[in-house]
């Protein structure tokens, strides 16, 4: 079994018992997860709205029970409630890459963004709180966007603790939201 596997047998019981057990976990979880996304530069063509959606899904590596929930009213955030992460890539092009190729992989450096990108930027005393602590994303290889030269995407995103049933509501209302209605410099 892997650390982030959970494996359990229910024997003798009703789909739908079983289902309602899924869905508790789903919802009533804590974990860390994005609540805001600052886009400060964004020329690839993905929209802000969508590329803050995708970095809403990405699954962050940090243990919830280290964080206090962030109080109602309180839009900064602080070291015991707030992870801060920053995104920034920009495609140029290769100057090693042979003239005949055409595989964007040769072509191109930084033309695919991952979540491996995603930079934690502690804030106030998190060093000395989670120094020992790997915080990041929890997979790697998440593809976010793609890029072409000249174009790149400077994001500061911040994440807090909550449940599955809340995250939902933020992801969709941060996707529909009309431009220049939320955070961009």
């Amino acid at each position: 079994m892997e650390e982030d596997t959970l494996e359990f047998d229910m024997i003798g019981i009703d789909a739908a018992i079983a289902n309602a057990f899924r869905r508790i976990l789903l919802a009533e979880v804590p974990t860390m997860a994005v609540e805001k996304a600052f886009v400060y530069n964004n020329t690839s063509i993905v929209q802000d709205e969508i590329l803050a959606h995708r970095l809403g899904l990405i699954p962050i590596k940090a243990d919830p029970r280290l964080f206090e929930y962030r109080s109602t009213g309180d839009e900064e955030g602080t070291e015991i409630d707030t992870l801060h992460f920053h995104l920034k890539v920009k495609c140029t092009k290769n100057p090693k890459a042979l003239k005949d190729s055409s595989d964007p992989e040769e072509l191109y450096l930084n033309h695919k963004v991952y979540s491996k990108h995603l930079k934690w930027v502690p804030i106030g005393n998190q060093v000395d709180l989670f120094g020992q602590v790997e915080i990041r994303p929890v997979h790697d290889d998440i593809l976010i966007a793609q890029l072409r030269p000249g174009q790149e995407i400077d994001v500061v995103v911040h994440c807090v603790k909550g449940i599955g049933k809340s995250k939902g509501g933020r992801i969709a209302l941060l996707a529909t939201l009309p431009r220049g209605t939320w955070n961009k410099r």
